[in-house]
């Protein structure tokens, strides 16, 4: 995790990573692809949705798709028999998503999982002003998106948004990070991602998947 580096310089760099990004050519994202299998313990569990220059990778498992920059700096896939976890930066953002096939969390559970997406910014202070997006599919399970305010090491202010649902036998937890000026954007955009993700799971479990 970037969490140690995250700061104003961080996200002005990204930017010209994010220009860049226009040149990405399908090689380049194939080749990104395959380097970020490798941090798969079994690569067979993804499927390359790839195309276009756009990255994009399904874990078989839960049906979670992971979507990745063109930046390879910011790219990061971890996968085992567990789960998966998939982590990008954009222009602006990091982005995280994780996905664990588990019992029904207890509430000891779901603030143990908060508190390691928090990680250093575990003294980060809520904040309010935001507003939950409802699923328009049936029988979707209920999720619940935390936001904070923090600090990094340096001073500069950052937006932190946590959010975690279960589905079926996987437990769902995201965490974005940005700057307090892209936090309703960011909100927002991280809301109908994690929506669309427990659609993906949904499918995973309609089609006798979930393990």
């Amino acid at each position: 995790m970037r969490l140690a580096t995250i700061t104003a310089g961080v996200l002005l760099a990204a930017v010209a990573a994010a220009v860049g990004a226009r040149a990405q050519t399908a090689p380049a994202a194939a080749s990104e692809a395959r380097r970020l299998l490798q941090g798969a313990a079994d690569p067979g569990d993804f499927d390359n949705l790839s195309a276009g220059g756009f990255i994009s990778l399904k874990h078989r498992p839960s049906g979670l798709v992971c979507l990745f920059g063109p930046d390879p700096q910011g790219n990061s896939l971890k996968a085992s028999p567990e789960g998966v976890i998939c982590e990008t930066s954009s222009a602006s953002e990091i982005d995280m998503l994780e996905a664990f096939h588990t019992t029904p969390t207890s509430e000891a559970d779901v603030e143990d999982g908060v508190g390691r997406a928090l990680g250093q910014f575990r003294n980060a202070q809520p904040v309010s002003g935001f507003t939950d997006a409802k699923s328009d599919r049936p029988g979707a399970p209920p999720h619940v998106s935390r936001r904070y305010a923090a600090a990094a090491p340096n001073g500069d202010r950052l937006f932190i948004r946590v959010a975690y649902a279960q589905v079926g036998g996987w437990f769902v937890l995201q965490r974005v990070i940005t700057t307090p000026g892209s936090a309703q954007l960011a909100d927002l955009d991280g809301e109908r991602r994690l929506l669309a993700v427990i659609g993906q799971l949904m499918d995973r479990q309609a089609q006798g998947g979930g393990r």
